[in-house]
């Protein structure tokens, strides 16, 4: 059988750390990603919670069905669909982060950036179906959150952000009839 590669990947090279980000304030490019994953580990069970908790309640009488299918509740059917839009993101960011060893770098990203889109939709449906949608803490806890992601994301434009910048550019290799005869 052959061996498998360790994931992610490790060595003089790579080490342990990721190959993204940046620091930020004090902390290194690795506690960033450990922050990172973390925090979405926890909302992620937050958000399990909130699905449990209305599976039982009363008030939208909810179905598993309505949990995945969009726009089928009965109780505020678009803003529930919303929220349903915004697990069914979460399962595909979920299984792609998952599967990233098998699915590829590429398709990682590209289902990874739908965050940016999962959390206005969530935001919609907090303020659409949330029962506390209108109260001062509530607004208060959206507009901070709102200005969080506003600057975290421009933070992730930039382009002092690894990813963004010219140190994640290949350099120039040559073509395969410049490097005959050459040793390397």
């Amino acid at each position: 059988m052959p061996r498998q590669r360790p994931w992610p990947p490790t060595g003089p090279r790579r080490g342990w750390q990721p190959s993204w980000g940046r620091p930020l304030l004090t902390l290194p490019r690795f506690a960033v990603a450990l922050v990172h994953r973390n925090v979405a580990l926890l909302a992620t069970a937050f958000i399990l919670v909130h699905m449990v908790s209305l599976l039982g309640g009363s008030h939208a009488q909810l179905t598993v069905v309505e949990f995945f299918v969009p726009f089928l509740g009965a109780y505020k059917p678009l803003w529930l669909g919303l929220g349903t839009v915004a697990v069914d993101l979460l399962i595909a960011i979920i299984a792609t982060s998952l599967l990233r060893r098998f699915v590829g770098l590429r398709v990682f990203r590209v289902v990874h950036w739908l965050t940016y889109l999962l959390w206005p939709i969530a935001l919609a449906h907090a303020i659409g179906n949330g029962t506390d949608a209108t109260t001062p803490w509530f607004i208060a806890f959206a507009v901070l959150s709102t200005i969080i992601v506003f600057a975290a994301v421009a933070w992730r434009v930039t382009a002092g952000f690894v990813e963004n910048s010219a140190s994640r550019t290949p350099q120039h290799r040559p073509a395969p009839a410049q490097r005959i005869g050459r040793i390397s």
